[in-house]
């Protein structure tokens, strides 16, 4: 029997994660599917700072995502991760990733927020200590371009 490789599992992870996300979405509507997913963040941060070899999490919003960029592109998942601040927000723009071949295609594209920039959304909230604001992302075909919002609480 043929087995899959890591692409392949990793493809699988990746669209099914995205599946589930577009379902909410469509069945509670943007807002209830962003509390839900927002509320998932900190587990999602958890795992990500246990899988990592070295720290990603700093003092500062810009060197950690800089530090989880970095992380990205050693591990060759994605080919250029490029991080603007504008104002307030930060423009979170993949290019080169390895599963959007298979998995952007397939995506509407307003209803799915890339799962790298979500996974960067879950380290700002945690360094920032405040919420995000979940948005969804502008797939292209070879990655994505997503708004990273902080949310002041009241």
């Amino acid at each position: 029997m043929q087995k899959l490789d890591h692409l392949k599992i990793g493809v699988l992870f990746h669209s099914i994660f995205s599946a589930c996300q577009m379902r909410c979405t469509e069945i509670l509507g943007a807002e209830s599917a962003s509390i839900i997913i927002g509320e998932a963040l900190p587990l999602i941060e958890g795992i990500i700072e246990k899988a990592s070899s070295e720290p990603i999490m700093a003092k500062t919003v810009e060197e950690t995502l800089n530090n989880y960029a970095s992380l990205l592109m050693a591990s060759d998942i994605v080919g250029r991760i490029n991080i603007e601040k504008k104002g307030g927000k930060y423009i979170f723009d993949v290019n080169g990733c390895i599963y959007a071949d298979f998995v952007h295609p397939v995506l509407n594209s307003d209803k799915t927020t890339c799962i790298w920039a979500l996974l960067g959304m879950a380290m700002v909230a945690k360094v920032s200590k405040q919420k995000v604001k979940i948005q969804t992302s502008k797939l292209t075909r070879n990655g994505s371009k997503t708004v990273i919002e902080q949310i002041k609480e009241f």
